[in-house]
């Protein structure tokens, strides 16, 4: 049934075909009748092509060896003459055609013209793919080019305001609190001559890892205690860091339980900073003010954070300093533990695969090398409590940060632009523009307690956002 099916719809299409032929009343074609020949060699390729169109031709030319030609001479005289069609060919040859062979030139014709628009139709999807191809490649380098452009010229900032700030701070007088703290004795290995006014470096230090023991083992080689910390406190750490470009400082409270050597970080208390250059030192009176109130919240001081703006979180050599000096501040002679840990924040680095800004945590060790002593930073793991909610105490202190940032030098202006894309993921940016608040909100949501409702996320971001419109006097569209 499906072979007479088909037979029926060949007939119809050379039916159809013969159709527009000009023919006699009689029902023969018309002398001028225009047809083409065709070798039988190619009507058996076209055939081929058309059952299995993936298969190339050997010899694209002889594809188009069709002869125009026109039926010249119509015997009608004759009624029992079997080839009543001379047909000339433009290659000089004639043939005589029965009615039947006609038809099968011009279902020839059909199948030819097919071929031909297939194949046209193959070629063009194939130029324009290969056109979407370069676009999109071409694209993809420009981007790149432009996104490393812009970073090289970001770390060109960076490394002026370093050295403009390494000069104004070497001509200046050390502060008080900088002359009595202890110095260190050697620079680190690898680090440069470059000096703040305190004699730290401010050269990177890549932090260590401790050994996979458990944290509090007491094995040699792990991590001296197992670290805790709320995502209260990792939120305020980040609303913090977000709302200034200069580096920010506070204190993280919580508690200290020797028997299980565990440490435990509940809040962030944000506190006033002396910047100088790429680092920052807490200010001598509101690091007393600090202390009081987290003793107010019945807790104790067990760590600090500040933020590095626009560059990795990695401890500089003041950072390392400042650690090892609160180190032996907060030394637990009982068990031989220094329980407190240093967090640094790097909200705004153009190098962050996303919107989340970086955080880690940190202690430092100082070791004897070849008779001379080396200060090494460790990186310090560390779990997040498992809160169910934001309480209405983390909410009040997030817009307490908003409210105590309000005037401070280098305020940040939340509608501008953080970079031209929201991703960049080996080497490669991806999304739209992002604006700082935008970054902002996604790097806070994402610490937000996990099984926390959208809407609730909303109705936190939208409130914190607000108060900063309110607070600092921008129109932030709320």
């Amino acid at each position: 049934e499906d072979a007479d099916e088909a037979e029926k719809a060949r007939q119809a299409k050379v039916a159809e075909t013969m159709g527009k032929l000009p023919v006699d009343s009689d029902g023969r074609f018309k002398v001028g009748t225009v047809l083409r020949k065709k070798f039988d060699e190619e009507v058996e390729r076209d055939e081929n092509a058309d059952a299995n169109p993936n298969v190339g031709t050997e010899d694209d030319d002889r594809a188009e060896k069709w002869i125009e030609g026109k039926v010249v001479d119509v015997d009608k005289d004759d009624a029992d003459n079997p080839l009543p069609y001379s047909v000339e060919f433009d290659d000089g040859t004639f043939e005589d055609l029965a009615h039947e062979e006609l038809e099968v030139w011009i279902e020839a014709r059909i199948k030819h013209q097919k071929t031909k628009e297939r194949r046209a139709w193959e070629e063009e999807m194939e130029r324009k793919r290969s056109e979407r191809e370069a676009k999109l490649a071409d694209k993809e380098q420009k981007a790149a080019e432009k996104a490393a452009e812009k970073e090289a010229k970001q770390l060109a900032k960076v490394r002026e305001a370093r050295d403009r700030a390494a000069a104004e701070a070497a001509a200046a007088e050390p502060t008080e609190y900088a002359r009595s703290r202890p110095r260190r004795e050697t620079a680190a290995v690898g680090a440069t001559t470059f000096r703040d006014a305190g004699g730290g470096t401010l050269e990177l230090h890549p932090m260590r890892k401790f050994s996979p023991s458990p944290p509090g083992s007491g094995v040699p080689g792990a991590q001296p205690f197992k670290l805790t910390v709320s995502p209260a406190a990792m939120l305020v750490m980040d609303l913090h860091a977000h709302l200034c470009t200069n580096e920010v400082i506070g204190y993280l409270g919580g508690s200290w339980d020797p028997d299980t050597k565990s440490l435990t970080i509940e809040r962030a208390f944000p506190g006033r900073g002396v910047a100088s250059g790429m680092d920052v030192e807490m200010d001598p009176i509101a690091e007393v003010e600090l202390k009081s109130q987290v003793e107010a919240q019945n807790m104790k001081v067990v760590g600090w954070y500040h933020s590095h703006p626009v560059f990795e979180p990695t401890p500089s050599g003041v950072d390392i300093n400042n650690q090892l000096n609160y180190q032996r501040l907060f030394r637990d002679e009982s068990v031989g533990v220094e329980p407190f840990v240093g967090f640094i924040v790097g909200p705004y680095d153009m190098r962050l695969p996303n919107q989340v800004s970086s955080v880690t945590a940190f202690c430092a060790q100082r070791l004897m090398k070849a008779g001379a002593t080396e200060d090494i930073p460790f990186e310090v793991s560390y779990g997040l409590s498992d809160d169910k909610d934001v309480e209405p105490l983390t909410v009040g202190s997030m817009a307490a940060v908003v409210v105590q940032n309000k005037s401070t030098e280098g305020r940040v202006n939340p509608t501008e632009l953080w970079r031209p894309f929201t991703t960049f993921e080996n080497f490669k940016p991806g999304g739209g523009p992002c604006t700082k608040l935008a970054k902002l909100r996604a790097s806070l949501c994402a610490r937000l307690p996990a099984g926390m409702s959208e809407l609730r996320e909303e109705e936190i971001m939208d409130g914190l956002a607000k108060t900063i419109q309110t607070s600092w006097g921008i129109d932030l569209g709320y």
